[in-house]
């Protein structure tokens, strides 16, 4: 190759490298709302979160239609969708719970603690700048392990503008929403669970129109022994 041709290809080279745009990294990013006054009956685990492969990847994913995804390798997660969503997760539940009442994904997790197992099935962004975050979570306790509460969830978010950087943000907003749901829901009411607290308050409530007060006295220290043995797991 002559010296000509060899400068002309090594011009060629550098242009287009200074050309080429350059990588952008994204995080998801926790929230904290006041703490609500009312503990969990026993410490909590958010355990792996569950996303489709197809979302849990290290580029940004976007919907361009009803069955194409759009992928641009330089919009990219700084982590793994999945674990960057535990961990948003589980320190937006910490922030608006009491001291104590949610376990961190990498700590040790006492025996009398419950498990939050969360499922995600949509968590991107439609062509329209919309993003939807759609799934489950359960509370799982006990040795076998069994359902005590569970609820669907389906949040929407507009982004404020139809960029990566629009869309991290408008998912870090569905996380906070979903926390906000699963705190409410995290109370001793609800999170005692169970069928046998469900037959008590039910027997309790017929018992307490008047047909049998001596009953609804009794089933009401069973569902106060109920509380008070969750509150002795801490």
């Amino acid at each position: 190759m002559s010296r000509v041709s060899y400068s002309f290809v090594l011009t060629l080279f550098f242009c287009a490298a200074c050309s080429s745009k350059p990588t952008h990294y994204y995080v998801l990013t926790p929230t904290a709302p006041a703490t609500l006054p009312v503990r969990p009956p026993y410490p909590i685990h958010v355990d792996p979160v569950h996303i489709p492969p197809v979302l849990d990847r290290p580029e940004i994913v976007r919907r361009d239609s009803a069955n194409g995804l759009k992928l641009d390798d330089r919009e990219r997660w700084a982590a793994s969708l999945g674990e960057m969503t535990r961990n948003v997760l589980a320190e937006n539940l910490s922030r608006r719970l009491p001291a104590g009442s949610i376990i961190l994904p990498n700590a040790p997790a006492p025996p009398a603690a419950a498990a939050l197992v969360v499922d995600i099935s949509q968590f991107d962004e439609l062509p329209n700048g919309q993003v939807n975050l759609v799934g489950s979570w359960t509370l799982m306790r006990g040795n076998p392990a069994s359902a005590v509460l569970s609820r669907d969830f389906s949040l929407t978010q507009q982004t404020a503008d139809v960029t990566a950087a629009g869309q991290a943000a408008a998912m870090s907003a569905l996380l906070a929403a979903l926390s906000d749901a699963i705190a409410r829901d995290l109370t001793p009411a609800a999170a005692l669970g169970g069928a046998q607290r469900s037959r008590a308050q039910r027997a309790a409530e017929s018992a307490g129109r008047g047909q049998d007060k001596e009953c609804a006295s009794r089933v009401q220290n069973q569902l106060d022994e109920l509380a008070a043995k969750s509150r002795l797991h801490y």
